[in-house]
């Protein structure tokens, strides 16, 4: 989809000196997609951590704001941008912001709700937006030697930043402590795995717990599998570690219910033949029970191939929502029941979310490689929900977020 200069200028609020050439890409380019530690790269979901949980107040009515990461081209060289929807506004528009680097999770401030840091995944890419104002306040740096990994947490008062990060003379895994106004780097400590990607916050911001994809197929040793690793913050403690039966996938992203139930989504793990072709999964455990590969029904988990990218509950009704951009499906899933409840084929499925009423998820996805479209279904039902497309989001990164922006 193509824009001309003057509503490229009004969309994004910034001033773009020698914009002669500009053209907005659906999805038609490689996204970057891959699981948390394979090369080949993709966006959105889940975003990335979820917001910290705000009381019940007239604002549980909107359906929120969706951030996630666009791309496109700029005097014949590639671009990126954040884009901002508000889902409640009159009128849907994408608010676009120029960025250096393609995003890959969205990490909002619990304290000022117009400001989040960004995070690259497998880059050194790193900054803090205002959403509000359009525009990119800071750069975060890495050290040499390390690259960020995707995605991040807040603690709860907005003090401290952590971050996931790769030491790539190793491969090892660590989470970086950074000062949440200043950014700067205060410490770090062990994910307790190999290419740790997505982290959530948990237990009233005292638990990370993180998602490590693991090395390759194949190697040894007591961190090498693929798993997802709960860590006290305060003693930086390895409190569990949650290891799959099938060791072929990796440990991609993640949701978590305010009971520990939990849903990870896998892309097919590094050394597996055929990796871009070879299934992805979904793991599920219910807090306290056993976890379990998702492998039935199998003429559906067939199509579920390449890379399973974002996943969303609902936890209300347990519903577990899951998208495949290479398979082109989305499938829906009983988290207590660990079974199928509905698939569906969708153009390039990418981010899942759902909206701050609970009432929709809401999907991005790309029917054509123009176009890079959102749709919000119902929730319960899994209808799509009458007029709830918009296609000129351009949200062709790997999450979306639904986020409150006050």
């Amino acid at each position: 989809m193509s824009l001309s200069r003057r509503e490229f200028l009004r969309r994004s609020g910034a001033v773009v000196a020698s914009l002669s050439a500009y053209a907005l890409l659906g999805c038609g380019a490689a996204n970057g997609q891959g699981g948390a530690n394979n090369a080949p790269a993709a966006p959105v979901n889940t975003l990335l951590g979820d917001p910290p949980k705000k009381p019940d107040s007239p604002l549980i009515k909107k359906k929120g704001t969706i951030i996630g990461a666009a791309r496109g081209m700029q005097d014949g060289k590639q671009a990126f941008y954040l884009s901002v929807v508000n889902l409640d506004a009159p009128k849907l528009a994408a608010k676009l912001i120029p960025l250096t680097f393609l995003s890959h999770g969205v990490t909002p401030n619990p304290v000022k709700p117009e400001r989040a840091v960004l995070f690259e995944k497998q880059g050194k890419g790193s900054c803090e937006v205002d959403l509000k104002l359009g525009k990119v306040l800071a750069t975060i740096p890495t050290v040499e030697g390390r690259k960020f990994y995707g995605h991040g947490a807040y603690s709860l008062d907005g003090s401290l930043l952590y971050a996931t990060e790769t030491e790539m003379s190793t491969y090892k895994g660590v989470i970086v402590v950074r000062d949440g106004v200043t950014f700067k780097e205060l410490g770090k400590f062990p994910t307790f795995g190999e290419a740790p990607h997505d982290c959530h916050m948990i237990n009233e911001g005292k638990t990370l717990v993180i998602t490590n994809g693991g090395a390759a197929l194949g190697a040894t040793g007591d961190e090498a599998a693929p798993s997802v690793t709960f860590v006290d913050i305060k003693t930086e403690k390895l409190l569990e570690r949650v290891i799959f039966t099938n060791d072929k996938i990796n440990a991609g992203h993640l949701a978590i219910t305010s009971k520990q139930d939990l849903a990870v989504v896998s892309a097919p793990r590094d050394g597996v033949p055929g990796q871009a072709t070879a299934q992805g999964a979904l793991t599920l455990r219910p807090a306290g029970g056993i976890v379990s590969t998702m492998d039935a029904p199998s003429e559906t988990v067939k199509k579920m191939t390449g890379e399973s990218l974002s996943v969303c509950i609902h936890e209300a009704s347990g519903i577990v929502g899951v998208t495949n951009p290479t398979g082109g499906i989305v499938t829906f899933w009983d988290l207590a029941e660990k079974k199928l409840i509905k698939a569906m084929e969708m153009g390039k499925p990418l981010g899942i979310a759902l909206t701050l009423d609970k009432k929709d998820f809401v999907i991005s996805f790309c029917p054509d490689a123009t176009t890079a479209a959102l749709q919000r279904f119902d929730a319960l039902t899994l209808e799509p929900i009458p007029g709830g497309r918009f296609d000129e989001a351009y949200m062709s990164g790997s999450h979306i977020l639904a986020y409150d922006l006050v």
